[in-house]
């Protein structure tokens, strides 16, 4: 059998069970927060020379759906959204995934022809919040270069900001526009991060809705609410 590393530098893509343990573990507010850093920059000290060759994946059709996982909480499943699509390398999603699809439990469905793995449109619908929130971080992705580095992140493409908390994380992808990652798996306390500069920031994502042109502005300082994962940009 091959090693992930054995492809390094190579055109292909390896799926990244890493990044799924790692994340899942934060967004359950759990985990090593290193090991957390590690993955969302492309996991290029452990196994990968570029982010391209790290395909990041929350779900697949193996194992439980993250809704399952989750018990449905909203907050931890829109926390691992915000996780998965600011994160350095190829993002797969799951089929449903992106409203929520639950497969009642069962985490090794390979042989159901049935309600257990056929898409229920319906669910879409009564998940339509969360469906929004995904387009919103795609369109984001795909906007801004920030989140699809080629090579290896430096000190001169990301800066990591570590609270106390060792459940909240940030980072600071610098670009034509730089982008502010703040994440908080903490169930109960809020985490108060100190913004990069004394610019203005624009909030992108407030943990729960996403708009591009902004939803409110921080300057400061920024107090992120228990499960939260939010986004801000620079006003240049």
């Amino acid at each position: 059998q091959w090693g992930k590393s054995d492809f390094r530098n190579t055109k292909l893509g390896k799926w990244n069970d890493d990044f799924r343990e790692k994340i899942r573990g934060f967004i359950n507010g759990s985990g090593d927060r290193n090991a957390v850093m590690t993955v969302l920059a492309g996991s290029c000290f452990w196994w990968s020379a570029k982010p391209s060759e790290s395909v990041n994946y929350i779900e697949c059709h193996d194992g439980a759906t993250v809704s399952d996982l989750l018990k449905g909480n909203k907050d931890r499943f829109r926390l691992g959204a915000v996780a998965l699509l600011t994160a350095q390398g190829v993002t797969m999603i799951h089929e449903g995934q992106e409203f929520m699809r639950s497969k009642k439990g069962n985490d090794n469905s390979y042989d159901q022809d049935n309600g257990i793995n056929w898409l229920d449109w319906d669910v879409k619908k009564a998940n339509a919040d969360i469906y929004r929130f995904y387009k919103g971080l795609i369109g984001l992705r795909l906007k801004y270069d920030n989140f699809r580095h080629a090579s290896a992140l430096n000190n001169q493409h990301i800066e990591w900001l570590q609270p106390a908390n060792s459940r909240a994380l940030g980072y600071h992808l610098k670009g034509k526009t730089d982008i502010l990652v703040l994440l908080n798996s903490d169930s109960s306390e809020w985490i108060t991060f100190n913004l990069p500069d004394k610019n203005d920031w624009t909030v992108i994502c407030d943990g729960e809705k996403v708009d591009d042109k902004g939803l409110y502005t921080a300057n400061g300082t920024y107090r992120v609410p228990p499960l939260r994962g939010v986004i801000l940009k620079n006003k240049n």
